[in-house]
């Protein structure tokens, strides 16, 4: 599935992923391809981005993010390398 993490400012992410762990505000989400749509507000907490056998991660703080069943799209306020 596509991954995008973006700040107002930067996009720090726009690649492919085989799982994503999104920081929602009332847990973590975890998202594969083929996923229900969904749309959550984020917390503060790690994203997580694996592809293959690697896992890129970020702090975001804030934000929303958009689940479709062939992309991931992370809005958020805040991101911390």
């Amino acid at each position: 599935m596509r991954c995008k993490l973006v700040t107002p400012d930067k996009t720090w992410y726009d690649g492919d992923a085989d799982a994503v762990v999104l920081p929602a505000v009332d847990g973590q989400i975890g998202v594969w391809p083929r996923h229900t749509p969904l749309l959550t507000a984020l917390g503060t907490g790690t994203l997580r981005v694996r592809i293959g056998g690697e896992q890129h991660t970020w702090t975001v703080e804030g934000g929303f993010a958009e689940v479709g069943p062939t992309a991931v799209v992370v809005a958020a306020r805040r991101v911390v390398a």
